[in-house]
């Protein structure tokens, strides 16, 4: 008798398994071992820690807020430089005046119109996904504009490429503000 009971709670283990298998994607026995704690896999050193850019090290922060710097000051510099060019851009695309302050104002309200919808943006997508999103947008229609062949391209590609840069100041100033720990904060009393 005592070998039958013991084999009846060993098929309902097996059971068990079973289903830990299809639905976890690993055996019971296995997930048991994973939960004790002298079992717990110590981090290997890999691509992603150990090197200059680990997020453990105290520099990370640092390469974190020159990064988002630089970025929002690439977003400035473009609207400085195309308000600059702006009397060559006219020329070599025989624009008028009127055409010409699309090409300036087309930007400054496509990227206006993202900036008060950016906090709900990030929560939904994630604050980095979003930053690397809009800088890529930027990015690749700063190349298109380059690239354009008439006023109309230009202004259509100065949209998108506005687009792209709402995102970047604010998210530059939440990630400048995320890296940087309350003690290093200074508060205006």
């Amino acid at each position: 008798m005592l070998p039958r009971q013991i084999d009846q709670p060993r098929h309902r283990m097996s059971q068990q398994n079973t289903i830990d298998e299809r639905v976890l994607g690993f055996p019971q026995g296995e997930a048991a071992t994973m939960a004790r704690p002298d079992a717990t896999a110590l981090p290997q050193p890999g691509p992603r820690t150990g090197g200059l850019l680990d997020p453990a090290r105290p520099s990370h922060r640092w390469w974190v807020a020159v990064t988002v710097t630089l970025s929002g000051f690439l977003v400035t510099m473009s609207q400085t430089a195309v308000q600059v060019a702006l009397p060559q851009i006219m020329t070599v695309f025989g624009l008028n005046l009127a055409q010409a302050q699309w090409i300036v104002t087309a930007y400054v309200i496509a990227g206006a119109v993202l900036v008060p919808a950016v906090g709900w943006l990030g929560n939904w997508l994630g604050n980095r996904t979003l930053y690397l999103l809009g800088l890529s947008i930027f990015v690749t229609n700063s190349a298109l504009c380059a690239c354009s062949w008439s006023g109309s391209s230009l202004i259509t590609f100065r949209i998108l490429q506005g687009l792209g840069s709402g995102p970047i100041p604010p998210m530059t100033m939440m990630f400048l503000r995320g890296i940087h720990l309350k003690r290093d904060t200074f508060y205006c009393q």
